[in-house]
C-alpha cells in the first residue's frame, strides 16, 4: 500500500478523509488562499476508468447549486487524475442512519426535499447522478444537505459504464439499472425513494446478503410498507413510496422535484416540533422522536 502524499499539486495534504471504489479523498489546504478543500485522487490502470473520472469533473463542474458540492479544480498527480472540491464538514446520511440519530420526521423530510432540489437542478442540466445513496449525501454544519460524487453520472447522450458490468450501488439501484437498460432521471427518483425509506425506518427497502439477492428483490420483490404510530403519517407516505418506488419508470414520479413537493406537503401537516412525541425504531436503536 502506497503512503499518502504530502502534496497533490499545490495542495498540502493534512489527512485522509476516506477511501472507496473510485479512489481516496484527502483533506488538503490551498496555500495561496488558506482554504480547506477535499482532493479526490484516483489511481487508474485503464483509460475507461480515467474517462469515467473525467466525467465527474465535467458534469459536476457545471453544477452550481447550494445542495450540490462545488468542484474547484481538476488536474493530474503522477499520471493519475485528481478532483479538487468543496470540503464539506459534517455527517453523511449513512452516518446519521448508522448511529440512530433522533431527528424529527419533519427534519428528515426537509433534508430529502433538499436532495430533490439539488438533483432537480442537475436533471434540468441534463445530468443524471446514477449513484444516489446515503454515503453520497452529506449534511454540513449549517444543516444544508449536499449531494456528492457524480463519478458515474450520465451527461446527455454520454453514458460511462464499465464494459460488461452494472454501474451503481446494488442496494440503491432502479430496476432498469439492474437490467442494464438505458436510464434517465427517473432512476435517481427511485434511489431517492430508497434513501427516504431507509432514513425514515432505519432499514433498506430491498435488503439482501449479496448483490444478486438484492437485484432479485429489486426486480421481483416488494418493500415492507412504511408504518408510523401516527396513522395519518402512514397514510400520507404510502402513495409517495408507491410512486417513488414503482418498478416501471412510466409509473414513477416523472420529476424529482414533484417528489420533493409532496414531501413538503406532508411535512407541513405535521405537528410543530416538540408538540408530539412517539417512540419508533431507527437503525438498531429505539429512540424518542419528536414528530
Amino acid at each position: 500500500m502506497m503512503s499518502d502524499p504530502a502534496l497533490i499539486g499545490k495542495y498540502r495534504v493534512e489527512r485522509r478523509l476516506g477511501q472507496g471504489g473510485m479512489g481516496t479523498v484527502y483533506l488538503a489546504q490551498d496555500p495561496r488562499i488558506g482554504r480547506h478543500v477535499a482532493v479526490k485522487l484516483l489511481r487508474v490502470d485503464d483509460e475507461e476508468t480515467r474517462h469515467r473520472f473525467e466525467v465527474e469533473a465535467q458534469s459536476a463542474g457545471r453544477l452550481k447549486h447550494p445542495n450540490i458540492v462545488t468542484i474547484y479544480d481538476y488536474g493530474d498527480y503522477e499520471g493519475n487524475p485528481c478532483l479538487v472540491m468543496e470540503y464539506v464538514e459534517g455527517d453523511t446520511l449513512a452516518a446519521l442512519i448508522g448511529r440512530a440519530n433522533p431527528l424529527p420526521i419533519s427534519r428528515r423530510l426537509e433534508l430529502i426535499e433538499q436532495v430533490c432540489r439539488g438533483l432537480g437542478y442537475a436533471h434540468r442540466a441534463g445530468i443524471v447522478h446514477r449513484d444516489v445513496k446515503p454515503s453520497n449525501l452529506m449534511v454540513d454544519g449549517a444543516g444544508i444537505m449536499k449531494v456528492l460524487d457524480f463519478g458515474i453520472a450520465r451527461t446527455g447522450e454520454q453514458s460511462v459504464t464499465r464494459s460488461g458490468h452494472i454501474v451503481g450501488t446494488a442496494a440503491y439501484m432502479a430496476p432498469e439499472q439492474v437490467r442494464g437498460e438505458r436510464v434517465d432521471a427517473r432512476c435517481d427518483i427511485f434511489a431517492v425513494g430508497l434513501v427516504l425509506y431507509e432514513f425514515l425506518t432505519g432499514k433498506r427497502a430491498f435488503p439482501g446478503d449479496s448483490d444478486f439477492a438484492i437485484y432479485h428483490r429489486i426486480l421481483n420483490g416488494t418493500f415492507e410498507p412504511f408504518t408510523h404510530p401516527d396513522a395519518r403519517l402512514t397514510a400520507a407516505m404510502a402513495p409517495i413510496f408507491d410512486l417513488a418506488l414503482a418498478k416501471d419508470p412510466a409509473e414513477r414520479y416523472q420529476d424529482v422535484e414533484a417528489l420533493g413537493s409532496d414531501l413538503a406537503r406532508v411535512r407541513r401537516t405535521l405537528p410543530s416540533e416538540g408538540h408530539e412525541s412517539t417512540t419508533i425504531e431507527i437503525g438498531r436503536a429505539s429512540c424518542r422522536e419528536r414528530v
